[in-house]
């Protein structure tokens, strides 16, 4: 890296966090600071929703696995076009109507503040997992590749960055710098993926270096191995905080709607540019760790300067995921729990002090995490394991089946179970009869809820309407 890079990149860094203290002046209550007021136009609802769903842990994280495994993404992307329009025609009218602030919020109005609370943990979880820890470490990844920095000091230095501009500004200071970060990435993404291509002799280079089996979905891992990936990157979609929270924050029901579905375009583009850079860097860069194949790539074959601009765009992936997920899991805290269940008379101010105390602390527990686990896709496979397992059933019954009976037992038992079973299967490494841990949570969260429910005389039809 030249001088000139480096200069680049410590700019950005040093927008990102000017942007965020600008911003500060349009907090002024709790909900301007988790969900901005609910004032956010199309064009900043897209960016941000797709600057979050594009952050380190997709374009480390699925460049590197591109790079280990072939095609192996394929089936886990469909399913993320799937869901995202399920989201999209049947969901982001009904959320922005209930107009809540976390997921959790949902299964409060459905069954009670007990499930909330339970629902509440599993989601500061998986958020945690999927923010502050999966995007620290593709920061202190990257960081290491570049400039020989420690790898522990480099996530040190992430969340020091992105705590910054999030506690200080709070939803306002993370979509506008989510705003700016996209555009980048646009930009970053595009000509590294157009350079790389070249660099390899095109289309008819690919073809001619890359062995056929890498070009199939179905690779040594097989069915359980697809299955798996897929559990873990796009089930959680639905079922996502960070996404719902967005969808509260649009100013009117037809932006979460339009907003939406009008994302599935530009995720297309960039989850396709994905699988030609890990394809590329197979190609150019063999025998490398799979998490920094991306950030390897770009120091080789990269002009300087420009080389400067594009690792900034993959640091604007990075932090604009992080800084999302790490306000979205601070609000699971001050809402799910602490209001629903420590303090229920909390006043407004009282939440925005909550919440940005648990920003502080959410990135302190998600940087030790970081540290402890490494690796990428350890990290999101964990998180998903209890988050999946244990809420995905709950929380779509309560969203889909609004003249069916709920039961708070039910949901309760169902959460607990599932989450438990997701979590401790894939800490020990465990598939039963083939069924990764993702997996066989949800369908223990499945059974459980279904036998209780028809058991409990408690149980009663309750639509989620609005809150």
């Amino acid at each position: 890296m030249a001088t000139v890079d480096y200069i680049i990149i410590a700019g950005y860094m040093l927008g990102m966090v000017g942007i965020g203290f600008l911003f500060k002046s349009k907090t002024k209550s709790a909900d301007d600071y988790l969900v901005g007021g609910r004032g956010v136009g199309l064009s900043v609802f897209m960016a941000t929703w797709l600057a979050t769903c594009i952050g380190g842990g997709v374009l480390n994280g699925w460049i590197g696995t591109t790079y280990a495994s072939g095609l192996s993404l394929v089936p886990s992307i469909i399913t993320m076009y799937v869901l995202t329009a399920v989201m999209g025609l049947f969901l982001a009218k009904k959320l922005r109507h209930f107009g809540g602030i976390t997921t959790a919020q949902v299964l409060r109005k459905t069954y009670s503040n007990k499930s909330q609370a339970i629902a509440g943990v599993f989601s500061f979880i998986n958020l945690l997992g999927q923010g502050p820890a999966m995007q620290t470490i593709t920061f202190g990844t990257v960081l290491n590749v570049v400039t020989g920095i420690p790898f522990v000091w480099g996530c040190v230095i992430s969340m020091v960055i992105i705590l910054l501009y999030t506690y200080t500004a709070g939803f306002w200071g993370v979509v506008m710098t989510d705003y700016v970060q996209f555009i980048i990435m646009c930009i970053g993404v595009g000509v590294a993926a157009a350079l790389c291509l070249n660099g390899v002799g095109g289309w008819e280079g690919i073809v001619a270096s890359v062995p056929a089996e890498r070009l199939r979905v179905y690779n040594e891992g097989g069915i359980t191995a697809i299955i798996k990936l897929a559990g873990t990157t796009a089930l959680p979609i639905i079922i996502d905080g960070n996404r719902y929270q967005r969808l509260y924050a649009t100013k009117d029901e037809k932006t979460a709607k339009v907003g939406t579905l009008g994302c599935l375009i530009p995720l297309h583009f960039f989850y396709m540019l994905i699988l030609l850079l890990g394809t590329c860097a197979y190609i150019l860069l063999p025998d490398i760790k799979a998490d920094a194949a991306f950030s390897t790539l770009l120091l080789n074959y990269l002009p300087i300067g420009l080389r400067g601009i594009i690792f900034a765009s993959l640091l604007a992936a990075i932090m604009s995921t992080c800084d999302s997920y790490l306000l979205c899991s601070a609000s699971n805290f001050s809402i799910d729990i602490y209001k629903n269940i420590i303090k229920p008379e909390a006043t407004d101010e009282e939440i925005m002090r909550i919440t940005k105390r648990g920003v502080l602390i959410t990135g302190l527990i998600g940087l030790a995490m970081a540290i402890w686990l490494g690796d990428i896709m350890s990290a999101w496979s964990l998180v998903a394991a209890c988050y999946v397992g244990g809420c995905f059933c709950p929380i779509l019954y309560a969203m889909f089946f609004d003249k069916a009976k709920k039961s708070s037992l039910a949901a309760n038992c169902s959460m607990i179970c599932g989450g438990a079973t997701g979590g401790v299967l894939e800490l020990i490494g465990i598939n039963v009869a083939g069924i990764p841990p993702v997996i066989s949570g949800a369908i223990i969260s499945l059974i459980v809820l279904i036998i209780i429910t028809l058991l409990d005389k408690n149980a009663k039809v309750v639509a989620l309407g609005e809150l």
